[in-house]
């Protein structure tokens, strides 16, 4: 079964250079081109076929890339979107999880970028390359100390403190002081988080609890 995709981004050659990029790919099937998020979901309405993941541009006319995700959100939350962009200032990468966005590419990477980004969206997983998870987790750091966590991810409360000081950039040490506990017992609450929250490191425990709303 082919990835379904569909493209929103108002310059036609940078759409029409990766829908034909993308037919060497037997893998992935574009269905969808929109100029604007008016064009987008007028699409979406006409046709009933699905579409996996949306490649998404920011800076379109009549109906931006931000309000898109607005919509999608309230509207079609099973579509995975990508965004491609210029723009990667911190407050713009934040606002975008918080909308649900699944994944962030800079325009100028690499199609085999574009690409992995796609297969790990449409699996499931998210995409924000380590530079970009960086920057989210700092600029959660630099918010209140103590962070406000909504228990809808079944952690325990000895858990939900251990996300509140791993926002603070807290180690596995510092952590077990904190608590009084051992830094063995940091780790083994540590793995339950991952599992709990189907995430594989530190940065994905916290761009997950941001894109979920459990971090506000």
């Amino acid at each position: 079964m082919k990835i379904k995709i569909a493209i929103a981004d108002d310059h036609k050659l940078f759409r029409e250079g990766i829908v034909a990029l993308l037919k060497d790919n037997h893998e992935m099937v574009v269905k969808y081109q929109a100029s604007d998020g008016m064009e987008l979901f007028e699409k979406f309405g006409l046709k009933k076929t699905p579409v996996d993941v949306l490649l998404l541009d920011l800076g379109m006319q009549n109906m931006d890339g931000i309000e898109v995700l607005r919509r999608l959100k309230a509207t079609r939350p099973d579509v995975k979107t990508l965004v491609l962009s210029m723009h990667n200032e911190d407050a713009l990468l934040q606002e975008l999880v918080e909308l649900g966005a699944k994944g962030f590419i800079h325009k100028n990477s690499d199609f085999e970028k574009m690409q992995d980004a796609i297969y790990k969206i449409y699996n499931g997983d998210l995409y924000f390359s380590e530079d970009v998870y960086k920057r989210l987790i700092k600029r959660m750091a630099k918010r209140e100390t103590y962070l406000t966590i909504k228990n809808d991810t079944n952690l325990t409360e000895k858990e939900l403190m251990i996300v509140r000081l791993l926002g603070k950039e807290y180690s596995t040490k510092e952590i077990a002081k904190q608590l009084f506990i051992s830094e063995r017992t940091v780790e083994t609450h540590k793995r339950n988080i991952y599992l709990k929250t189907g995430t594989k490191n530190i940065a994905g425990i916290l761009v997950h609890a941001m894109r979920k709303g459990i971090i506000e």
